[in-house]
């Protein structure tokens, strides 16, 4: 009777979860299928689309073009290309793929701490933060932070099962973090090294033994084994140097100079503005009072294997804001915010708990009695997704890029994607001006942050350098792009902002107004055409 019981019981949470992996699944459909192909960006998703066809040329990220993360995203895209064409839409049903992926990892993860329905709230916004805001495109950071969790969820279960296979697999995932993004794979290092050292201070009653120096050895197995042979394949072929410059140093000594934003402050008006300036300290709050929770249960011994749990998902959520505090934006928020969903869902579980506490006690009843227990979860829930309502519905805008806007499909060959009239007709018509200059044998040249007009153009860029970013160029980096553009000059030049340039990439322009001379302008951009070739024009 016993077994049947268990079984029964195995069935129903098995259940359960499958309706809440359904609902989550919906949902995030809801959301993705009416937005996944709108917007464009003509600089991040220029560089991973050109990126990854100049890795179908044949050419190595870092040693043959600059790259300022790990090639795992580029690789992942010539996949897609292969898969489903050389297009922004094969892009962005990755973006899809993966975006549906992040909350269910997240669902599972707050399982090992809550109950269904707590987890599935958690879950849900992490459907409506982060790549509905970047119109579901898939970059390295999003590969990152999807095979954290895979990689968070294999360690867990290594720990609850003592299976060693699920240690290795987290090692191989870990590895995958690393090679798509090198600072988040030292975030999950961190967290698993504090999760094994939590452990070691947890009451184990019940739980068996964890042999955690077997699994932190399976975990280490799994890094390597992944991890070394992508070394000796990238010393082999060139690219360890370059990939210290551009992963390592620059990051290290360059990026918060160059690409660093202030901290926003709350102003009286909108209210839409200050509710999402709130989200950039709601993690530092969580942070906080959750830091102070787990000091209370270790002094006071209660510190248990679910707490050492919390400890994993918080450590994370700590050094994921580091990169709030060096770049300020929404969309850092927005990612940095995925680790911290696993950290309020066990906050909803308190609060549950609290509520089932107050219920019991004016009900008369135990605190642990199922109805009991079920209200106080309802309650909770009802109040969350009321505040989460309210929320939304002053940020849905900006959240979920909902204008209204009436939108048309964009009519070139790689797009596939959808745009308001107006910005469809302009990037028809400028890659049509770039494609009419340029043959197809020849370079162009797109400045300074515009690499999607490479791709959409299907013309290539001369350089190593698909951006201009100011002040991340040294003077020699400077010195080398030009001498690659007069070893293979473009037949067009586009610019894009040259006052913005004119502050920093001086020289650069400097070389362009030596060598070209303005032939059209229009919308905010400028094509420059040689002046050999408009000199030979005026004398036909």
């Amino acid at each position: 009777m016993d077994e049947i019981s268990d079984k029964k019981v195995l069935t129903n949470r098995l259940a359960g979860d499958i309706i809440c992996c359904l609902v989550i699944v919906a949902v995030g459909l809801a959301i993705g299928l009416p937005r996944y192909l709108n917007g464009i960006d003509l600089g991040d998703e220029g560089a991973l689309a050109y990126g990854a066809e100049r890795v179908l040329q044949g050419q190595i990220p870092h040693r043959d073009f600059y790259c300022n993360h790990p090639p795992l995203s580029s690789y992942t895209a010539v996949a897609m290309f292969k898969l489903f064409g050389t297009s922004l839409a094969s892009l962005r049903i990755l973006g899809l793929c993966i975006y549906l992926l992040i909350p269910l990892l997240v669902y599972s993860l707050l399982r090992h701490l809550t109950k269904p329905l707590i987890a599935l709230v958690a879950a849900i916004p992490a459907a409506i933060f982060g790549m509905p805001l970047y119109h579901f495109i898939p970059f390295a950071s999003i590969h990152a932070i999807t095979a954290m969790l895979a990689a968070m969820l294999f360690m867990m279960r290594a720990v609850f099962t003592g299976r060693r296979w699920w240690a290795f697999g987290a090692g191989l995932t870990t590895a995958l973090v690393f090679v798509a993004r090198q600072d988040y794979g030292g975030y999950l290092s961190i967290g698993i090294l504090v999760y094994a050292l939590a452990l070691k201070f947890a009451n184990r009653k019940g739980q068996g033994k964890f042999e955690l120096g077997r699994i932190l050895r399976f975990w280490v197995a799994g890094i390597v084994a992944l991890m070394l042979p992508l070394m000796v394949y990238w010393f082999v072929v060139g690219a360890i140097p370059s990939m210290l410059e551009q992963l390592i140093i620059f990051p290290l000594f360059r990026y918060s100079d160059t690409s660093s934003i202030p901290m926003p402050v709350f102003r009286t008006q909108p209210l839409t503005q200050n509710l999402l300036v709130a989200l950039f300290y709601l993690q530092p709050v969580v942070a906080v009072l959750t830091t102070l929770w787990l000091v209370v249960r270790l002094v006071r011994r209660r510190f248990c294997v679910s707490d050492a749990s919390l400890v994993f998902f918080l450590v994370p959520s700590i050094l994921f804001y580091y990169q709030v505090l060096v770049r300020s934006d929404i969309f850092h928020v927005a990612e940095a915010m995925i680790p911290l969903f696993i950290v309020c869902g066990w906050w909803l579980s308190v609060a549950s708990a609290a509520a089932g506490a107050v219920i019991g006690k004016l009900c008369n009843c135990d605190q642990e009695n199922r109805r009991v227990t079920f209200s106080a979860t309802v309650v909770v829930v009802f109040l969350v997704v009321a505040i989460g309502g309210w929320f939304l519905s002053y940020t849905k805008p900006i959240l979920l890029k909902t204008s209204g806007q009436t939108l048309r499909e964009v009519s070139l060959e790689r797009a596939d994607i959808w745009l308001s009239p107006e910005y469809a007709s302009v990037l028809e018509d400028m890659v049509k001006k770039i494609q009419m200059y340029a043959k197809p044998d020849r370079s162009v040249l797109c400045l300074p942050y515009h690499p999607m007009f490479y791709f959409l153009s299907q013309r290539y860029n001369p350089t190593q350098w698909d951006y201009l970013w100011p002040g991340d160029m040294t003077t020699e980096d400077y010195q080398k792009f030009i001498e690659q553009c007069q070893t293979d000059p473009p037949a067009v030049v586009l610019i894009i902002g040259r006052e913005e340039m004119a502050a920093c990439e001086k020289v650069v322009l400097d070389y362009v107004d030596s060598e070209y001379r303005l032939a059209y302008e229009g919308n905010g951009m400028m094509f420059y055409l040689p002046l050999k070739q408009l000199k030979s024009e005026a004398q036909k």
